[in-house]
């Protein structure tokens, strides 16, 4: 292709026709500029499109963060009932200055919750998604309502 566009060059400056020479020349530079703004828009299109890959997989950890983050709540949740139960038990034992009894621990209604009193709650959330995106940059997320 390049032979034959040279073909063109030499064999119309070798006949002295500079005015058609000029407009192949101008001919050849629009092509060119054509080119080049044609592989732009490709590449353009291109990161637009790994843009949004990024987006819908950053969102996706997001959600997966969220919902096992509502499940993990929902399991501190029973917990910090179980906690209130055994507190309030225990609170009624010695505001009652009842003995305590062995028997408290057998008893089917207290079975397995007394141990709540012995440890804390930690309350943990997945920050790596959030943190994913705010180094990554929020202007990854297109959607202004998130």
């Amino acid at each position: 292709m390049i032979k034959f566009f040279r073909k063109i060059r030499q064999k119309l400056l070798s006949e002295g026709k500079t005015g058609t020479y000029l407009k192949y020349a101008f001919g050849e530079i629009i092509l060119v500029v054509i080119g080049i703004l044609i592989a732009l828009q490709i590449n353009n299109w291109n990161e637009n499109r790994n843009s949004r890959i990024y987006e819908v997989k950053m969102l996706s950890e997001v959600k997966f963060a969220l919902e096992n983050d509502v499940e993990y709540f929902e399991r501190m949740v029973d917990r910090l009932e179980a906690l209130d139960s055994t507190t309030t038990t225990f609170i009624n034992l010695a505001y009652n200055q009842s003995l305590f009894q062995d028997s408290l621990f057998l008893n089917e209604e207290n079975k397995g919750r007394w141990y709540l009193l012995r440890t804390g709650i930690v309350y943990l959330y997945n920050s790596g998604p959030y943190q994913a995106i705010k180094s990554s940059g929020m202007d990854k997320i297109s959607n202004d309502s998130l």
